[in-house]
């Protein structure tokens, strides 16, 4: 039952968030967050942490809040990005 509960609450903010988004002119992406905290937004390793972990720590070596760099990871699977290391460094422009 709570589940069900949960998922009729998501379901809600979702469809309230559209229609907000609609009324402005813009559009929402849903996407899967599965892997956004896990996965490194700058070369795309994963790198496995328990949820006490807070940093995001790889071994490319980027650090940043485990919260945004999953952040980072949703934008991008929004956006159609794949993290591709070059020359040891990922190389990003999104617009």
């Amino acid at each position: 039952m709570a589940k069900r509960i949960a998922d009729a609450a998501w379901r809600q903010l979702i469809d309230f968030t559209t229609y907000k988004a609609e009324w402005a002119g813009k559009k929402v992406k849903l996407v899967d967050p599965r892997n956004t905290s896990q996965s490194c937004s700058e070369c795309g390793q994963i790198v496995k942490k328990s949820l006490d972990v807070q940093v995001h720590t790889c071994s490319c070596g980027y650090t940043e809040d485990r919260d945004v760099n999953a952040a980072r990871n949703i934008l991008f699977k929004a956006i159609g990005h794949t993290p591709e290391p070059k020359y040891g460094q990922l190389q990003l422009q999104l617009f």
